[in-house]
């Protein structure tokens, strides 16, 4: 398919009342669809951490093959480095494991996300929940819909954490997460 807005029809089978049979929608088709994921904890050493994990799940390109991209480009920044203007040209950002949000930061993303951007926060052992409430949830008014209670689990104990729930799908666009092959949810350890 091509990039831009292209019009959808939908409908279903006749019924009593016709006229709700038929709907129609327009939807834009992205080329590119840039991801910035803010790390909170980058890794210190030659391995990887969880925002370059997460960059490397959502944008797997090969960055020698520029010809061979997909939809989804991701990058990441330290959190800290973030400044003004490091989320333009950006569709979502990816707070992965903030210690804290900067006020200008806060104020940076509650524009970004006004203007239709897209934020996750994803928690993890050096988020502080006192912090990200500060500025995050801001006594209801800011980024956050809900407090940040704190983190569960102990990624050292196996009996601590907490597993999802394996599903059978029956959507033909989940049928491929039935094959085992491609991995099982009800395998992943939440913390």
């Amino acid at each position: 398919g091509t990039a831009g807005f292209h019009e959808v029809a939908a409908e279903i089978f006749d019924d009593a009342l016709k006229t709700d049979n038929r709907r129609f929608l327009s939807v834009e088709a992205l080329a590119r669809f840039p991801v910035l994921c803010l790390d909170g904890a980058p890794a210190p050493g030659p391995f990887p951490g969880g925002a370059d994990l997460l960059r490397m799940a959502l944008d797997p390109r090969d960055r020698d093959r520029p010809d061979l991209r997909g939809v989804i480009e991701a990058e990441v920044l330290p959190l800290a480095e973030a400044g003004p203007g490091s989320l333009r040209g950006v569709r979502c950002v990816v707070l992965v494991d903030p210690p804290a949000i900067s006020e200008s930061l806060a104020r940076d993303l509650a524009e970004f996300v006004r203007a239709g951007g897209g934020l996750l926060v994803t928690l993890g052992p050096r988020s502080s929940p006192e912090a990200l409430n500060e500025r995050g949830y801001a006594g209801g008014s800011g980024l956050l819909p809900a407090r940040v209670l704190g983190l569960k689990g102990d990624p050292a104990d196996r009996e601590k954490s907490v597993r999802l729930r394996g599903s059978v799908y029956e959507h033909p666009a989940l049928l491929p997460f039935n094959d085992p092959g491609r991995g099982n949810q009800g395998a992943v350890r939440v913390h």
